[in-house]
């Protein structure tokens, strides 16, 4: 009879990892800062941005801020996995979810989901002019404000012309406020994803919207 033995340790298979990289708390903020979570390798997403949540296994607006690991290419296997080595390339300063995860007993990182979220308030100097233009990007082009005016596309119900029109602007003035900040701050692309996140046209498949309806022409 083959016997069945309780397996109480990651085994460091890399299944996790290809999945996506972790959503960083206020625990990883010295791993940032020190260098060993670089900015050019965190993505934000936005508070009320379409994401995936993986309580539910489905996209939904975000709750709050979330600064995640970037993946590879056009996939979201995390960035410091290494493919192949079958290895984690900060193993010993990988993030606080990477520690507690264990694929076959989820009680660790189930416990911090969504709780005590590392911010970019909390890793940009507040006495900068970044900072500032960081925060007026978000004020300016909030994602509940995309969100409140193309709710009901997501609904199945047709936008009215003047709903699009205003997608439209919000979409135009996100997209200006970032060839702003590449002009002046010299930002990286990987940089830009981190300061200022994904741009919001590419949420609009979420609500039922093709974005090249929607970008400036």
């Amino acid at each position: 009879m083959t016997s069945y033995i309780k397996k109480t340790e990651c085994k460091r298979c890399g299944k996790c990892c290809t999945k996506g990289g972790p959503v960083l708390h206020i625990e990883d903020k010295t791993l940032v800062e020190e260098g060993h979570i670089p900015i050019n390798r965190i993505i934000t997403i936005r508070s009320m941005e379409p994401a995936h949540s993986p309580h539910i296994n489905t996209v939904e607006p975000a709750a709050s801020e979330m600064l995640k690991i970037s993946g590879q290419g056009k996939e979201w296997t995390c960035a410091f996995f290494q493919p192949s080595l079958n290895n984690c390339g900060v193993y010993k300063t990988r993030p606080i979810e990477c520690k507690l995860l264990f694929c076959e007993d989820t009680a660790g990182i189930s416990a911090v989901i969504g709780k005590e979220l590392l911010q970019r308030s909390q890793i940009i100097d507040k006495n900068t002019e970044l900072f500032d233009f960081v925060q007026n990007h978000e004020n300016e082009c909030p994602f509940s404000m995309l969100h409140e005016m193309a709710g009901q596309s997501r609904k199945g119900t047709s936008l009215p012309e003047n709903s699009r029109a205003d997608i439209s602007k919000l979409i135009a003035k996100d997209l200006v406020l970032r060839d702003k900040g590449i002009a002046h701050f010299r930002f990286s692309v990987e940089e830009e994803l981190f300061y200022l996140g994904r741009p919001m046209y590419f949420s609009l498949p979420y609500y039922g919207l093709h974005p090249e309806h929607f970008l400036p022409s």
